[in-house]
């Protein structure tokens, strides 16, 4: 019992001793160029060497292209950011005009019910690769859907190897073989979505350092 207590907590334990560290720096543009839109990235400049939250929209080989949530009220910035998910096209090109929930993006600046809310420019950021030092994706927490199917499968293989070793031979007592299956029933699973949990979370990482 002692010995597949071990075994079953070992992962958990290792695991769990190993802090979580920021992913070393870089200088490979491409990194960058392979990030997801709609990611949030903390920026710096050299202009004020400040780091600005900001959300990706493109990059190209000297430039990169975010939305700045720092300028305009959170309605305005989650308007841009579903205009980014579904629309990127009116972010990465200068023109034409998007409308939905009264907001209005255009290529002169972002209004609602025809009042302007800030200039294009203020919102959809060009920034020049030589004028930035750093990108760094922060940091992301544990997938919850990882782990609830982590979890339903370790109830799903606890119960049978719990089952396994309740039908086993006594050898005297069943006292261990009834252990062994609440043990596998719990153990399991909480087992499972902990190293799920610890697997799918990630520390901040450095994107690039210029």
């Amino acid at each position: 019992m002692k010995r597949a207590l071990s075994v079953l907590l070992m992962p958990a334990v290792i695991l769990a001793s190993v802090p979580t560290r920021a992913q070393a720096a870089g200088s490979d543009w491409s990194r960058v160029t392979a990030v997801k839109a709609g990611t949030q990235l903390f920026v710096t400049l050299a202009c004020d060497k400040t780091s600005r939250p900001v959300y990706f929209v493109s990059a190209s080989e000297d430039t990169l292209v975010v939305l700045d949530p720092n300028t305009i009220p959170a309605s305005a910035m989650r308007f841009m950011l579903g205009v980014l998910d579904r629309h990127p096209e009116y972010l990465v090109k200068n023109r034409g005009e998007f409308l939905e929930d009264g907001f209005r993006l255009a290529p002169e600046g972002l209004f609602y019910r025809d009042t302007e809310i800030a200039e294009r420019t203020d919102v959809v950021k060009t920034l020049q690769k030589t004028n930035i030092i750093e990108i760094i994706r922060p940091a992301k927490g544990a997938s919850g859907t990882a782990v609830a199917g982590a979890v339903a499968g370790g109830i799903a293989g606890g119960l049978l190897l719990g089952m396994g070793a309740l039908f086993s031979p006594c050898h005297g007592s069943c006292t261990g073989n009834v252990f062994t299956f609440f043990l596998m029933a719990a153990g399991v699973p909480i087992a499972a979505g902990f190293l799920t949990a610890q697997g799918t979370r990630r520390g901040p990482e450095t994107l690039y350092h210029g």
